[in-house]
């Protein structure tokens, strides 16, 4: 195509087809939807953008994935350039967008910054302790008895499933319990982004912070999903939310993958998790992961001699879900199988595992496999359109066992899925929601397919 008169609308409608299918979830709807092009000359195409947030996050986030899409559609290398508009630019009308998906969360297409429930088993009661966390063990339950009076804020890191998430909800138990008046509020760091950006979009950031900044105790999973080199208005506007609860004496705990010295963060921000105490959780012992296991197999009955435990635990060595797993997984090929329980059987169970490295062979497909073999449907319903309830409810259960079994982001669970962030965060939510108020159903369906799935699919 000629640099001197692309046709640039129409090559825009063509990059955008290939953007789409990128970005599925929320990122296309919130921001690449407002970009327009306005110019092309000397090899750089000139995007409007509706305000300077936009254009720092398309530049940062964004630009490689239009630059790639747009020199492909123009058929030559090319550099993007973003500007705030100060009026609409003038352009070819672009193709009809696909609806958005937020009616499966609320009909009006808005988001409600609602927290995120507690896990029921996530109890100071059911949490093990051993040497590798007893000191965080300890500061947390100081923390849920006498909330901003020791430890604020508390700031727990550590590998995945070592039991940070465990520790930070029994904080949360545990002050609704004792101090029933106050507000407990519980939420991902990737939920307080997409919290922030939506507030944004729909112009309701006032909304947003009244929302955030009314709790007494706001417990922060995963915070790594904030931190970022990548400097957009989110991180400061946690730093401003952390400053207004701490100013008003409200107890803050956040859980991170790394200590805060690590994290690609403002130092200001570093200084204040700083001011409290920051403790890490270690893997797990043999004699806790031992314990842990014991404590497992009395809570669901089962019969597992000692010497089958403690392979077991010799064999995972990092993960306590996977380590629970494992154990799943050799009582269901004994049951399966009509075999007991034996040290011979769990070998070969776990004759793919190696220390601290989870099992092979389960993904979104051997779940979605798994959850409709149990719904006794075809796995392609789960991500077709169908909203009927006997569809809708089999497709949440697989998405919150995504999220759970493999700990992957709303994003990727809505690529697997073709849906979109909003959906896939509201279906976690409800099915979390229906497991904690002991829906039999659900909670039948939910350790059924579990089972399934550890066996990696087996029909």
């Amino acid at each position: 195509m000629a640099e001197a008169s692309p046709d640039l609308a129409r090559a825009w409608h063509r990059a955008l087809a290939g953007i789409r299918q990128e970005l599925r979830g929320p990122a296309f709807d919130l921001w690449i939807g407002d970009v327009s092009p306005t110019g092309y000359h000397n090899g750089v195409v000139q995007l409007a953008v509706p305000n300077p947030f936009v254009q720092e996050l398309m530049s940062l986030r964004y630009a490689g994935a239009l630059r790639s899409a747009l020199s492909e559609a123009i058929g030559e290398p090319l550099e993007v350039e973003f500007s705030v508009a100060r009026e609409r630019p003038l352009a070819a009308p672009p193709p009809p967008a696909p609806a958005r998906l937020f009616a499966e969360v609320d009909p009006v297409g808005e988001v409600d910054f609602a927290a995120s429930p507690l896990n029921p088993r996530f109890t100071f009661d059911s949490f093990v302790v051993g040497a590798s966390n007893r000191f965080p063990q300890a500061a947390a339950q100081a923390v849920a008895r006498s909330p901003a009076k020791s430890y604020n804020p508390l700031f727990l890191y550590g590998g995945v499933g070592l039991g940070k998430t465990h520790l930070m909800q029994a904080i949360g138990h545990l002050v609704r319990q004792l101090h029933p008046e106050l507000n407990v509020v519980y939420v991902q760091g990737e939920t307080f982004l997409y919290h922030f950006v939506s507030s944004i979009r729909e112009d309701r950031t006032a909304e947003f912070r009244r929302r955030y900044r009314s709790v007494d105790v706001w417990l922060v999973d995963d915070f790594q999903f904030i931190a970022s080199r990548e400097r957009t208005r989110t991180e400061p506007e946690f730093f401003h939310t952390f400053n207004a609860l701490y100013e008003t004496n409200k107890q803050i705990v956040v859980t991170s993958d790394r200590a805060p010295k690590d994290l690609l963060i403002d130092d200001r921000l570093r200084s204040r998790f700083e001011w409290g105490l920051v403790t890490d959780i270690k893997p797990p012992d043999i004699e806790t992961r031992v314990a842990i296991l014991q404590k497992r197999a009395a809570e669901d009955r089962l019969l597992v001699p000692d010497d089958v435990l403690m392979y077991i635990a010799q064999v995972v060595s990092d993960s306590i879900r996977v380590l629970e797993g494992a154990l799943v997984k050799v009582v269901a090929s004994a049951s399966l199988m009509h075999e007991e329980v034996t040290v011979e059987l769990a070998r070969e169970c776990l004759k793919d595992y190696t220390l601290g490295q989870p099992h092979l062979g389960v993904d979104s497909a051997v779940i979605q496999r798994a959850v409709a073999k149990h719904y006794g449907m075809e796995p392609e319903a789960l991500v077709g359109k169908s909203r009927r309830q006997e569809v809708a409810l089999p497709r949440q259960v697989a998405m919150y066992l995504c999220r759970e079994v493999l700990g992957i982001s709303f994003n990727d669970i809505g690529v697997h899925f073709d849906r979109d962030h909003s959906t896939v965060m509201h279906a976690c939510t409800k099915i979390t929601e229906l497991l904690a108020s002991r829906d039999a159903d659900v909670s039948a369906a939910v350790s059924s397919i579990t089972e399934r799935i550890e066996l990696r699919g087996l029909e």
